[in-house]
Order: C-alpha cells, then sequence, then structure tokens
C-alpha cells in the first residue's frame, strides 16, 4: 500500500510541505485527508498512524511521519527527480 495522509490542507501547513513533495514527484499514492478537530480524529489516527499525527507517509511496508522525515525519506529514494 502506498498512501499519503495529511490533515485538512488550511489546517495543516505540515501536511502541505511534505504533500508538496509528493506531487512534485508524481508519484503514484493514494492521498487521504483526516479532518482535524472532529470528535473522531483521534480514533482515526490511531487507527493509522503510530504517533496519531499527520502527515504520514505510507510506502509498502515502511511507515514515515513528520514533514521533514518524508521529505528526507523521498529524497533519498527518488534522488535522480531532481529535488
Amino acid at each position: 500500500m502506498r498512501k499519503f495522509v495529511s490533515g485538512n490542507l488550511n489546517y495543516s501547513s505540515w501536511s502541505i510541505r511534505a504533500l508538496l513533495m509528493v506531487r512534485h514527484l508524481k508519484l503514484d499514492v493514494e492521498e487521504e485527508i483526516v479532518p482535524l478537530d472532529f470528535p473522531d480524529t483521534t480514533a482515526r489516527l490511531a487507527e493509522i498512524s503510530p504517533t496519531r499525527k499527520v502527515p504520514l507517509l505510507l510506502w509498502d511496508d515502511e511507515t514515515v511521519w513528520d514533514s521533514l522525515a518524508i521529505i528526507e525519506w523521498l529524497a533519498d529514494r527518488f534522488p535522480d527527480a531532481g529535488v
């Protein structure tokens, strides 16, 4: 499974940072937005994220969270992308 999980883009600027990299690389990933500040937000995040935070990149058997960590991880795996 390859998925990028973010919060509402108007509330989660950290999500935007990593999402820009994902889109720049034109990765074939499913994008999912978990709405923040709803009664079930924490429960929903607990189902998909070990830290219960976004952004989150699920790539095959790897899980990467934190926007800068996601960007570094992608840059390491796609060195010829001109990033």
